[in-house]
């Protein structure tokens, strides 16, 4: 490994080594807390950037309030041009414009001087007009247009430094057919390893475009792409840097039984992380103030474990966030066929991209087709604190409509603070493992979505494999959510916890068939439980693999579970550990809900949940109305997203209910009002009746589409203006 990798891997790895062999559980003379502390010095010093101190001051600011609509521009524009784009956008509310010119393509050094000349003259027009500029850059995919006939490409100018599958073939082809509608017919994509001297020529020009006066960089693909072959990263540099890395060799087959192969998944992932840790640090040597926002298009699905792009890897690297490119069940009318358990998986991604970001902002593609498909989903994204990218499907520098932006733009900036600068108000959360989804599903399938049976041609997928239900352990953690939403209770997704603080605010935590798990992770559970905390555990194999997918010879969690692997396996067990305790069910009671609803896996799951946990609400509402619950100040904010017209045809079926909120102790309602941007005609926030009692406020919600109410305590008074955005305009 390089750098300070290299430096303090070998003491890292005798720390490792010593916790196998004294599990952390029975260490004589170190507590918990030692080792958490060590492993954590160790692990921040091998992917975190230490050439800032501080995040950019953008994230808590222009990047946490962002509007963004996508714009396409060429060197030749006039002023007249660049003006225009910019008028339409500061009409429509946009804040931040996505600019995406020609660098996709293999340009020479002068042709990339006439693309900076151009992002010079652009941001300088838009930054009068206050709004900011993101430039779009591909990272690891080069084009070079009619490629297939030119004597001069990418590829054949350096085929020494693209990607090369597991079989030994160079990671390129020639657009003209498919879905993959962004290369033309002939054109060439070649995709790069981030490992060869490319990486030096693309730093390169990262830099001078940190110093045109753009406000971040938009960076899209940096992954082992699996379109032109499989298991990309067998490049001669690659194999090189895997050797020096880990001193193994790089395997020669997919074999999920060697451990080689294995350590080589979650190299891969590591590479990426690195790199991008790497590209961040180029801009921001420049300029300080110049965020990395990455283009991530897998989410909690299994292809992120072919392609090795991991966003939860990203969670704590300075400089870095996310556009999560969530996509939609047809590239041509968007989720407007979907099913129910589509949407659930929808919902899962949201809350998963929200997680992944851990304290920084975080960008969301809202792809639709009409306005009223779009709305849903860009009210899934803001309902999950979440910024909206408004484009239509499937393009990016495109828009479902001028109105509909302008509409859905508007209410989000009058209601900016209650959608941008709240707190999570749940007290439970499911634990998203990334190791277990290595391991335990092993790529099989991607798992987008569910419903594979359409005769659409721009449908995800056709092959029955990829659903969702079909894999194991994504299948589990998708079921918790739906078990979640179904019943109402506010959750949050939790990815790669630093420390048990982290887990805290959380009176219930549910580990859904994680099997695969770090010494650091087995220990930050730990602490949680012994201090007050809750599991709920299942699945048939928990935490019986390490974060490489290798069996270990007992439980990570034996202690909390309070049996071992010497011991017979119960169907269902509860466990006292500390102040804290652990419900363990051994059967897949999240993948028996979400792929049957099955009613003894509801009742199991949501008694466990609510025998743990001070339950903030109840309700009457029908299962498909999605509840998000959040804090601002003296306020509580919940959101509501009406998906029951969501049935393999979409329709809007208005909806009404009642809802009981519990008062936070010490406080007294001062007021309840409801916003929704269904309609223009009655903008801002509306007074509802309520009755309060007994530490309790009950009001109903007549709900089309989408609404925010806002309970207000104390001399809180209900009006948005009272609490100023950070960035409202």
């Amino acid at each position: 490994m390089g750098g300070i990798i290299s430096k303090y891997y070998s003491l890292l790895l005798s720390v490792k080594m010593y916790i196998e062999k004294r599990r952390w559980m029975d260490l004589k003379g170190l507590t918990v807390s030692f080792i958490l502390a060590l492993l954590g010095i160790f692990a921040s010093l091998s992917l975190t950037n230490t050439a800032q101190a501080e995040e950019p001051a953008a994230f808590n600011s222009w990047v946490k309030t962002a509007r963004i609509g996508g714009a396409e521009l060429f060197t030749e524009m006039t002023a007249q041009e660049m003006g225009q784009i910019i008028s339409n956008m500061v009409s429509q509310k946009v804040t931040v414009i996505e600019a995406d010119s020609n660098l996709s393509s293999y340009l020479t050094d002068a042709q990339f001087e006439q693309e900076l000349a151009l992002m010079r003259s652009f941001a300088a027009e838009a930054h009068k007009r206050g709004l900011r500029v993101v430039w779009y850059y591909p990272s690891l995919e080069v084009l070079t247009p009619n490629g297939k006939n030119l004597e001069h490409t990418m590829f054949k100018d350096h085929p020494d430094w693209v990607q090369i599958g597991i079989d030994g073939q160079p990671n390129v082809f020639y657009g003209g057919s498919g879905r993959i509608h962004w290369v033309e017919k002939d054109a060439e994509s070649a995709w790069m390893s981030p490992q060869s001297p490319y990486k030096d020529y693309f730093l390169d020009r990262v830099r001078k475009i940190a110093a045109t006066g753009i406000d971040g960089l938009w960076l899209d693909v940096p992954l082992f792409n699996d379109i032109g072959v499989d298991w990309a990263g067998f490049d001669p540099y690659a194999i090189a840097k895997f050797k020096a890395d880990t001193g193994l060799d790089a395997p020669v087959a997919e074999n999920w039984t060697d451990p080689t192969w294995r350590r080589w998944i979650a190299w891969r992932r590591q590479e990426i992380a690195l790199f991008l840790r790497d590209v961040a640090s180029a801009g921001r040597a420049i300029n300080p103030e110049f965020p990395l926002i990455v283009e991530t298009v897998t989410l909690d699905y299994n292809a992120t474990t072919a392609i090795a792009l991991d966003g939860a890897d990203l969670k704590n690297l300075e400089g870095i966030t996310h556009v999560w490119e969530i996509d939609a069940l047809s590239d041509g009318n968007g989720m407007r066929s979907s099913l129910e358990d589509d949407w659930i998986s929808l919902i899962a991604m949201n809350k998963f991209g929200r997680a992944a970001s851990g304290k920084k902002p975080s960008w969301v593609f809202t792809y639709g087709q009409l306005s009223d498909d779009a709305e849903l989903v860009m009210a899934e994204a803001l309902a999950t604190r979440n910024n909206p990218y408004e484009t239509k499907i499937p393009q990016m520098t495109t828009s479902v409509g001028a109105d509909y932006r302008t509409r859905m733009f508007g209410w989000a900036q009058e209601n900016s603070p209650y959608l941008f600068e709240t707190q999570p108000g749940a007290r439970v959360a499911v634990l998203y493992s990334s190791a277990s989804r290595d391991y335990v599903d092993q790529a099989a399938g991607v798992g987008l979505y569910t419903d594979t049976t359409s005769n659409d041609p721009l449908w995800w997928t056709t092959n029955q494999l990829d659903s969702a239900y079909e894999r194991q352990y994504l299948a589990e953690y998708r079921g918790m959510v739906k078990m979640l939403v179904h019943q109402h209770i506010p959750f949050e997704i939790v990815v790669n916890p630093v420390d048990s603080a982290e887990l805290k605010p959380y009176e219930t935590v549910i580990l859904p068939a994680v099997q695969a798990i770090s010494d650091t992770e087995a220990a930050i559970l730990q602490q949680y439980v012994e201090n007050g905390g809750n599991l709920i555990v299942t699945g048939a194999n928990p935490t019986a693999l390490d974060e490489y997918g290798t069996a270990r010879a007992d439980y990570a969690l034996a202690d909390l579970l309070g049996f071992s692997k010497s011991d017979s396996l119960p169907a269902e067990k509860q466990n006292t550990f500390g102040t804290g305790s652990v419900l363990f069910f051994s059967a897949s009671l999240g993948k028996d809900y979400f792929v049957s609803s099955d009613a003894t896996a509801l009742e199991k799951l949501s008694g466990a949940v609510q025998a743990t946990n001070t339950m903030p609400l109840t309700t009457d509402a029908d299962r498909r109305v999605h509840f998000e619950l959040s804090q601002l100040g003296n306020q509580t904010i919940l959101q509501f997203v009406n998906f029951i017209g969501v049935n393999g045809s979409f329709t809007v079926e208005p909806t009404t209910f009642s809802v009981n909120l519990k008062i936070p102790d010490g406080k007294e309602v001062t007021g309840v009002a409801l916003t929704s941007p269904d309609s223009t005609n009655t903008p801002g926030l509306r007074p509802l009746d309520y009755t309060a009692s007994n530490q309790q406020i009950i009001f109903n919600v007549m709900l089309n589409q989408y609404a925010l109410v806002v309970v207000s305590y104390d001399d809180t008074q209900a009006s948005s203006n009272n609490h100023t955005p950070i960035a409202s305009k």
